[in-house]
């Protein structure tokens, strides 16, 4: 995602959700981080956000998988976070 906020999406306000930091062992956000985040300047420095970032500004869901594919594995509370943002219900959404 190469935007710095969610509010820079063409999303209504409150509707841009991600997956609370990483899974644990998954490496693909560090690793992509300064090729798909969006770089901003920091004091003189490059600083690359992803929406994982707080700073970001998406509503995070819990994760409690392991990799980068783990946040599908069945019966996952991912996979069920997922599941209720889809579906609209966000107030059951564990954060």
């Amino acid at each position: 995602m190469q935007v710095g906020r969610a509010t820079d999406l063409d999303v209504l306000k409150g509707h841009v959700w991600n997956e609370d930091e990483e899974a644990d062992g998954d490496k693909i956000p560090g690793l992509g981080r300064s090729v798909h985040g969006h770089r901003e300047q920091v004091l003189g420095t490059a600083v690359y956000i992803i929406p994982s970032d707080r700073v970001f500004g998406a509503h995070q869901m819990r994760t409690d998988t392991d990799g980068h594919s783990g946040y599908w594995d069945a019966d996952s509370g991912s996979l069920k976070n997922q599941a209720r943002v889809v579906v609209g219900k966000y107030d059951e959404v564990t954060e």
